[in-house]
């Protein structure tokens, strides 16, 4: 009896690691991998965000919306913007999945941060390179 009750509880718990390691964030990237993978480092601050009604997409079938963030550049480590430049940042709000954070890289206005971004392949925006491209600002 003793021992069927004691395979059940590791069965449980083996099934509840499963889930946990199939939505696991990945590893983070160093700061070199994201120097790397980056086409703009540098420190910014949100001017504003808006919601783009009129892009959203489905991810494994929920409507997730797009936003929109304008960046202004304060200091750039890397790539082509001066100070007083606007970026334009886009992410899409993935739900979160069960025990673990956010999906993605998100702003909110008057926000200081240091960002590691990519430009999409459609040139229209800039996205974040990792789920640990923002560091805040010291």
């Amino acid at each position: 009896m003793f021992i069927n009750h004691a395979r059940s509880i590791i069965l449980f718990i083996t099934f509840l690691m499963t889930i946990y390691n199939a939505s696991a964030l990945p590893a983070p990237m160093s700061d070199k991998e994201l120097l790397e993978a980056s086409d703009f480092v540098g420190e910014v601050k949100v001017i504003g965000v808006v919601a783009t009604e009129d892009d959203k997409s489905t991810y494994k079938g929920i409507t997730v919306a797009r936003y929109n963030a304008w960046l202004q550049v304060i200091k750039t480590i890397k790539g082509h913007f001066n100070p007083l430049d606007t970026i334009v940042a886009c992410w899409h709000e993935i739900p979160k999945p069960p025990f673990v954070g956010a999906w993605y890289v998100g702003f909110s206005p008057q926000e200081h941060t240091v960002i590691y971004l990519k430009l999409q392949d459609d040139k229209r925006c800039y996205t974040a390179v990792s789920w640990n491209a923002k560091k805040p600002v010291k």
